[in-house]
């Protein structure tokens, strides 16, 4: 990984990029501290989470630490399966941009799971309480 890092860094975050590929971050003096720290945990909170976090830090500079924290903010409010579900999405696209994975968990939000006291599919618990009475019953001589 290559990091450049620094004032001007920060004000030619995207010129550096476009003349030297092989720079992978390019942060400003502010936020150069915090971003292992940050990018680690959004990897140990999903593979993909933590991609696609890689991706916008790469593309977008210092201004995606925002943007990242609000990735991390999203699996406490959708779960983590659901982010991470949504970052796959969003880097088998190739839409590294914060908004997309916004819209999308926005719109395939999952309904709550309710669990229903009848199943039809499910006997009876009496017939289940009857049946084992009936197998634990000692016979009559």
């Amino acid at each position: 990984m290559i990091a450049v890092a620094g004032c001007v860094a920060q004000a030619e975050g995207q010129e550096i990029i476009r003349r030297a590929p092989a720079v992978d971050v390019v942060v400003g003096p502010q936020s150069y501290h915090h971003l292992p720290q940050l990018l680690a945990r959004a990897e140990r909170t999903g593979s993909h989470i933590g991609a696609l976090s890689h991706a916008l830090y790469r593309l977008q500079g210092e201004p995606a630490i925002r943007r990242i924290q609000g990735l991390l903010s999203f699996a406490k409010k959708y779960g983590v399966a659901r982010v991470d579900d949504a970052c796959a999405v969003a880097l088998e696209v190739e839409a590294y941009d914060f908004r997309f994975v916004r819209r999308y968990l926005e719109r395939n939000s999952q309904p709550p799971l309710s669990l229903r006291q009848v199943d039809p599919l499910i006997r009876q618990l009496h017939l289940y309480r009857d049946l084992i009475q009936e197998r634990t019953k000692e016979p009559n001589p």
